[in-house]
């Protein structure tokens, strides 16, 4: 769900109609369509630029040319799409976009054809493919897309994206492929993982220079395995230094607590829960300050389950100190789906 043109809109992670909600009363105003063909919908994750009003769309599909970009302007009305050839059918999870690209994903994991054949959702990882990046234009044809070749993983969730010069920065949740006692990426356990939702994520930096065609990564945080991003979405699209994600146990699928993250140095700039054992938090959201005197004077709001106590609270946090704890509980009447987001 994300906030557009003055209502909600919805979307679903393996492409679909898009709804538009009031934002105030959750009833549904319309079906949008934000697709044109080949493709027929719009995946979860299109992102807004909160200066302009725009908001960047992307579609996929298991038929050629496998993917489709949009941009939908500040009325809600598609003005904006082609079409993106991909080697073959992908399953991408999200976008990222600067003042003036957009950044679109072709990572080595897609259906099983047997299973799709037979109507079941399993996915395959291919590790002898690169991940790929694709920079586009905002408003640019099919033709105008340059690819940059990273190794090979997969990404569920950008945190932020933007231009320093010729370069397109990207911070992201780098899914770490699962390794077997050789040191290899094993295909089959990594892709079962994505599969359960087993977030093993690292804190990580892309970088593509659209002049040279040069690229780097970066890992900024190698001992923190954390996911579902958030930042000042004001921002989005321009460069960022603070992120607040979730920490998560791969083994147990338990998201323990939330933590807050300098993206520039990687390092860990406290965190909270209320109980490793028996708290799940969701994707925390960020709320600027009245008067706001940097990036991070604000609010950090996020749910969370205890389930010993079998209680759903709403907890509001002093962004410039998470560890403090919360600065406000509230109590919701029943529980909310642990790993929503929105």
């Amino acid at each position: 769900i994300i906030g557009h043109a003055g209502k909600a809109v919805t979307t679903w992670y393996l492409s679909g109609k898009t709804h538009l909600l009031d934002p105030i009363t959750l009833d549904t105003v319309e079906t949008a369509d934000y697709s044109r063909p080949p493709g027929h919908g719009v995946s979860a994750h299109p992102k807004v630029d909160e200066i302009t009003g725009e908001m960047m769309v992307f579609d996929y599909f298991d038929h050629h040319p496998f993917m489709a970009y949009g941009v939908v302007n500040k009325d809600g009305k598609l003005v904006h799409h082609v079409p993106i050839e991909l080697p073959g059918s992908r399953l991408p999870h999200d976008m990222g976009i600067t003042k003036n690209y957009s950044i679109l994903h072709d990572l080595p994991v897609y259906h099983d054809e047997d299973a799709l054949k037979a109507g079941r959702h399993k996915i395959r990882f291919n590790a002898s493919q690169p991940a790929r990046f694709g920079i586009i234009p905002r408003f640019g044809k099919a033709s105008d897309i340059q690819w940059f070749e990273f190794s090979s993983c997969f990404v569920y969730h950008v945190i932020n994206c933007w231009e320093e010069g010729d370069d397109i920065v990207m911070t992201a949740c780098r899914f770490m492929p699962v390794k077997d006692k050789d040191g290899l990426i094993d295909e089959i356990a990594t892709a079962k993982t994505i599969a359960r939702l087993g977030m093993n994520a690292r804190l990580w930096r892309y970088r593509m220079n659209v002049k040279t065609g040069e690229s780097s990564e970066v890992c900024l945080n190698p001992e923190f395995n954390c996911e579902f991003p958030s930042y000042d979405s004001s921002r989005t699209g321009r460069y960022s230094q603070f992120a607040y994600l979730v920490d998560h146990n791969p083994n147990t699928l338990h998201w323990t607590g939330i933590r807050k993250f300098n993206t520039d140095t990687g390092e860990s700039l406290g965190s909270w829960t209320d109980g490793h054992e028996d708290c799940w938090y969701s994707e925390p959201w960020f709320a600027p300050a009245d008067n706001s005197r940097s990036e991070d004077h604000g609010y950090v709001i996020t749910f969370m389950w205890n389930d010993k106590k079998q209680e759903q609270e709403l907890q509001v946090f002093d962004a410039l100190d998470l560890s403090a704890g919360p600065l406000a509980r509230i109590k919701m009447p029943h529980a909310i789906p642990v790993g929503f987001h929105a």
